[in-house]
C-alpha cells in the first residue's frame, strides 16, 4: 500500500517536471522569444566580460587613476550626443513602416553623413577652444574621446539594423566582439606593457575600431548603402527626428556623468574612482535592460499598431514593472557580495551607498522600458521636457546634499530625479495612449 502511495506521488512529480520541461522548450521555440533569449545572452556575456575588466583594472590603476578613467568616459558619451544627431533612433522605426522601408538604405547612408560631418564640426571646435583655454587635462584623450564616439555611432547603427530584421545572432557578433576585443587589449597594455591610464585609454579605443571596420565593410557588402547624395527631405526627417532630442540626450547623458563631475570638484577625484567603480560593477542592470529593451521595443510597437486589437498600456506597464521588481530584488545581495570578493580593499564602500545606488540603477532601467511607449507615438518633444525636468530636480538635490552628505548625497539625489522620471513617463505615455486611441475612434 505505501510503495503504490510513493510510486503515485513520484509519478506527480515527473509529470509535474515534464509540464515544466515543456513549458520551457515551447517558451524557447517561440521565435519571439528565442530573439530575446539571444539578446539577453549576448548581453550577459558582454557584462560579464565586463566584471572580468573590473578586477584587472581596479587592481592596475589607483582610484585616483581610475576616476580619472571615468572623467575620460564622460568625454565619450557627451560626444555621443552630438555625433550623429540622434537620426539612428529614425531608422529603426521606420524599418517597421511600410511606407519608409523600401528606403532604409537612403536613411542609413543619410544617418552616417551627418555623424560625419557633425565629428568634424565637433573636431573644429574643440581645437579653438585649446588654443584659447588651458584646461588641465590630457587633450590627446579628449580627440580619443570623439574617436569612439565615431565608430561607436556606426557600430549601434548596424547593431539597430539587425535589431530590426530580427537578426539577434549579428547583434551578438558586434555586442560581444567589441567588448572582449577590449578585454584582450587590456590584457596587453595593462597586464603585459604596465602602461596603466594610457592603456586603459588604448583599449578603449582599439576594441571599437576593428567593429567600426567590420561594420563599414558588413553595410557596403549588405548593400545599406546608398553611394548618391540622399534626398533632402532624408536628412530632413532625421534632423526633424533627432535634434528635438538633444535635450533629451543632453540631460541624459548629464543625469548618468554630472556626478563624476561634482564628485571631482566638492570631494575628490579618489572619490570618483570609488563611486565609478561601484557604477560598473552594477553594470548587469543596466545590460539586463538594455537587451529587454531590445527585445520589447519591436513587440510593443507591433501591439500599438494593431488599432484593433484592445491592448492596455497602463496595465501592461504596471504588471511589466511589478514583475521587474520581483526580479531585481536579490539582485543587490549578490552584487554587494560580488563587489567584496572582487575590489581591492581600498575600493569597498558602505552598504548603504552601494543599496542607494543598485536601486536608482533599477528604476532607471524600468523608465527607458517604459519610455519605448513615447518613441513610438513620436513624443520625442516629451521625452526632452520630462528629462529636462528631471534633470534640473537632479542638480539642485546634488546642490543640497553633496556637501553635507558626500557620496550617499550624492546617490540620493539620483535616486530622487529616477523616481521622478519613472513616474512622469508613465503618466504621459497613459494620456499619449488614451489620446491616440480616441482619436482612432473617431
Amino acid at each position: 500500500m505505501f510503495d503504490l502511495a510513493d510510486k503515485i506521488r513520484k509519478s506527480n512529480r515527473i509529470n509535474v517536471g515534464s509540464e515544466k520541461l515543456n513549458f520551457f522548450l515551447r517558451f524557447v521555440k517561440d521565435s519571439k522569444n528565442s530573439v530575446f533569449i539571444v539578446y539577453l545572452s549576448s548581453n550577459i556575456v558582454s557584462a560579464l566580460i565586463g566584471f572580468l575588466m573590473v578586477p584587472i583594472v581596479t587592481r592596475l590603476l589607483t582610484p585616483e587613476e581610475y576616476g580619472a578613467f571615468s572623467i575620460f568616459q564622460t568625454f565619450i558619451a557627451a560626444f555621443g550626443i552630438f555625433v550623429g544627431l540622434n537620426g539612428k533612433g529614425l531608422i529603426l522605426r521606420n524599418l517597421f513602416d511600410e511606407n519608409k522601408s523600401s528606403d532604409i538604405k537612403h536613411y542609413i547612408s543619410g544617418s552616417m553623413s551627418i555623424a560625419l560631418l557633425s565629428s568634424l564640426v565637433i573636431s573644429v571646435l574643440l581645437i579653438i577652444f585649446l588654443i584659447f583655454f588651458d584646461i588641465n587635462i590630457n587633450s590627446e584623450f579628449i580627440f580619443i574621446a570623439l574617436v569612439i564616439a565615431f565608430f561607436t555611432y556606426l557600430i549601434d547603427l548596424r547593431k539597430i539594423i539587425h535589431q530590426g530584421m530580427s537578426q539577434p545572432l549579428m547583434y551578438s557578433f558586434y555586442q560581444i566582439g567589441s567588448t572582449l576585443m577590449t578585454l584582450i587589449f587590456v590584457f596587453v597594455f595593462m597586464q603585459y606593457y604596465s602602461f596603466g591610464l594610457d592603456g586603459r585609454v588604448l583599449s578603449a579605443l582599439l576594441g571599437p575600431a576593428l567593429f567600426f571596420i567590420a561594420a563599414l565593410y558588413s553595410f557596403k557588402r549588405s548593400d545599406f548603402l546608398s553611394w548618391g547624395v540622399p534626398k533632402a527631405n532624408v536628412y530632413k526627417e532625421l534632423l526633424k527626428f533627432g535634434i528635438p532630442m538633444l535635450p533629451y540626450s543632453i540631460f541624459g547623458v548629464g543625469f548618468l556623468y554630472v556626478d563624476r563631475w561634482v564628485v571631482a570638484s566638492k570631494i575628490g577625484m579618489h572619490e570618483v574612482g570609488l563611486y565609478s567603480a561601484a557604477i560598473q560593477l552594477i553594470l548587469p542592470i543596466t545590460i539586463f535592460f538594455d537587451s529587454l529593451a531590445k527585445a520589447y521595443s519591436p513587440w510593443l510597437y507591433r501591439k500599438l499598431s494593431d488599432k484593433e486589437n484592445h491592448f492596455s498600456l497602463i496595465r501592461h506597464q504596471v504588471l511589466l514593472i511589478a514583475a521587474l521588481a520581483i526580479m531585481l530584488a536579490p539582485g543587490y545581495f549578490i552584487l554587494k557580495f560580488l563587489a567584496d570578493v572582487i575590489f581591492p580593499q581600498e575600493y569597498h564602500i558602505g552598504s548603504s551607498l552601494f543599496f542607494i545606488i543598485y536601486v536608482s540603477y533599477s528604476i532607471i532601467g524600468i523608465y527607458r522600458i517604459i519610455n519605448t511607449s513615447l518613441f513610438y507615438f513620436l513624443k520625442t518633444k516629451h521625452i526632452s521636457a520630462i528629462t529636462s525636468l528631471c534633470f534640473f530636480i537632479y542638480i539642485a538635490s546634488l546642490l543640497l546634499l553633496v556637501d553635507d552628505f558626500g557620496l550617499i548625497g550624492v546617490a540620493t539625489s539620483y535616486l530622487i530625479s529616477s523616481i521622478s522620471h519613472l513616474l512622469l513617463t508613465i503618466i504621459d505615455s497613459f494620456i499619449v495612449d488614451r489620446n491616440d486611441r480616441n482619436l482612432c475612434l473617431r
